[in-house]
């Protein structure tokens, strides 16, 4: 079994131009998958990391969507119009 390359939370931050704050809330919100890799699970500050898989899925999931096509209105004749003083 091959393990994937794993980033740092450092990483991503840097391939996604935004700062680790953002990174770790993505991570606590479950939008962006992420394992700890500490030695004991007690610790009290953890080492997360990623996978590449993850961050592609992140960014699919993210992505842009196709916006549907808008319907075209037809614009309401107004006619003669009337003066109320």
């Amino acid at each position: 079994m091959s393990l994937s390359p794993t980033l740092t939370i450092e990483d991503v931050a840097e391939i996604e131009g935004v700062c680790r704050d953002t990174v770790q809330t993505w991570i606590q919100r479950g939008e962006l998958r992420a394992h700890n890799a500490n030695k004991t699970a007690s610790s009290r500050k953890p080492r997360w990391r990623i996978t590449t898989e993850s961050l592609q899925a992140f960014r699919e999931a993210r992505g842009n969507k196709p916006a549907e096509l808008a319907r075209m209105r037809r614009r309401r004749h107004v006619g003669a119009v009337r003066q109320y003083v």
